[in-house]
């Protein structure tokens, strides 16, 4: 589909920082999406764009920023780099070596003092990863992750 090629790009240009974009930010973000599509696809305006997100696999755009910004995490957390995002971002198990009711794959995120550090990538980014199912994050180091990923999101995003 040509939309996914051309257009939708353009919405996930710098989607890490977007996480603390306010509602109706996103929901702007979200009419503009939908018009493209409702474009391409030629539905009218006031007819539902949500069954053309589902028969062409489609994430929505909250859901686009939370498969690249999770996506992002895996590869920094599987590559350790850059440096300083890894510092950032500590599986819990390598810092606790007591036993905790928490999983060893969330992510341990330094002291949060300053309002601007609470909305950083690095916040956000353990929030999302946070909120996967374990077995997703158990696989992150596979190279299906980013498949497996996108498949919870648009069940999710399908209501399955």
């Amino acid at each position: 589909m040509l939309v996914k090629t051309l257009v939708f790009p353009h919405f996930d240009y710098c989607s890490a920082l977007f996480l603390d974009m306010s509602e109706e930010q996103m929901d702007r973000m979200s009419i503009c999406m939908n018009a493209a599509l409702h474009f391409f696809t030629g539905r009218k305006k006031w007819e539902h764009i949500t069954p053309d997100y589902i028969s062409n696999n489609i994430l929505k755009y909250r859901s686009r920023i939370k498969y690249i910004c999770v996506s992002l995490i895996a590869a920094i957390l599987r590559s350790a780099e850059p440096e300083y995002l890894t510092r950032g971002l500590v599986l819990h198990s390598a810092v606790a070596e007591r036993e905790t009711r928490t999983d060893g794959l969330c992510l341990s995120v330094s002291g949060v003092v300053t309002t601007r550090r609470q909305m950083s990538f690095t916040i956000g980014g353990a929030r999302l990863w946070k909120s996967l199912p374990l077995g997703l994050r158990e696989g992150f180091q596979r190279p299906g992750f980013g498949a497996g990923l996108r498949r919870y999101l648009l069940d999710l995003q399908s209501g399955s």
